[in-house]
């Protein structure tokens, strides 16, 4: 049996490897809110393109008195949500890995069928997207 080759101390870390994708994720999610950040500071409409900069629509937003409301329904929802499928999702994951430490038949099919759940809806709406633009 052949030793694997000695590495130098800097070859274990993984954050090289991570670097690049972190920062296109980053960049993915970075230049839409950017972009809303600019538009939300113009006069911009659906139909027409900014021509200033005008705060009209931030304070309109801040001086709403449905806004409080809102936020709250808003942090309830996605507070629920997260927790849910957090919890839902440890519990498929749980019961994969204790089918297959038990040798249970047909978990590999489970395990592909778990991902293309997640995987699919992605494909379809970018070809929904391709198909539109």
């Amino acid at each position: 049996m052949r030793n694997a080759p000695e590495r130098s101390p800097g070859q274990d870390h993984p954050a090289p490897w991570l670097i690049p994708a972190v920062a296109v994720l980053a960049a993915f999610y970075a230049v839409p809110v950017l972009d809303v950040g600019r538009l939300a500071f113009s006069d911009a409409t659906l139909i027409d393109p900014a021509t200033g900069v005008s705060t009209r629509a931030v304070a309109a937003v801040f001086s709403d008195p449905a806004l409080p409301g809102v936020l709250g329904t808003t942090l309830l929802f996605v507070g629920i949500n997260v927790a849910a499928l957090q919890a839902l999702g440890l519990a498929i994951a749980l019961m994969i890995a204790r089918g297959e430490r038990r040798g249970l038949p047909g978990m590999a099919a489970f395990r592909t069928l778990v991902l293309a759940a997640w995987v699919v809806p992605g494909i379809a709406n970018g070809l929904i997207w391709q198909i539109l633009f």
